[in-house]
């Protein structure tokens, strides 16, 4: 069936005229997401190791954890919020390991020399001399 001026319905999002989709036809960025694991980086993904492959599973799943953050996000390029993503959760992931091993100090739980092991980010003491 044909409208007004030559325009049909595709589906109940858009509408096409000749080869021009007009309407809503911006891909969600949950769409994104699977866009870019499934054609994008499928080949990288496969060229990993089994267990490499497990962990860039999860990699993706952050970025699915973060969706709702992410589509906020008026990026020209969909791999930034994926990125962003990702490193928000590592970022989380490290503050609850470092907990973890503050808790474990007072019982006398190992933990690397101060100045070790943070990236030389928190103050060593006083110099020894």
């Amino acid at each position: 069936m044909t409208g007004e001026g030559g325009l049909r319905p595709a589906g109940n999002r858009s509408i096409e005229r000749g080869a021009v989709r007009l309407g809503r036809t911006a891909p969600t960025y949950r769409l994104l997401i699977e866009q870019l694991a499934a054609e994008e980086w499928a080949p990288y993904r496969r060229a990993l190791r089994a267990a490499d492959r497990a962990t860039f599973d999860a990699m993706l799943n952050h970025a699915r954890e973060f969706a709702s953050a992410g589509s906020n996000l008026a990026a020209l390029d969909p791999v930034v919020p994926v990125l962003l993503s990702v490193l928000l959760a590592h970022e989380a992931e490290i503050a609850r390991l470092r907990r973890a091993l503050e808790a474990l100090a007072p019982m006398g739980g190992a933990g690397p020399p101060a100045g070790e092991g943070d990236g030389g980010s928190r103050d060593a003491g006083p110099a020894p001399g």
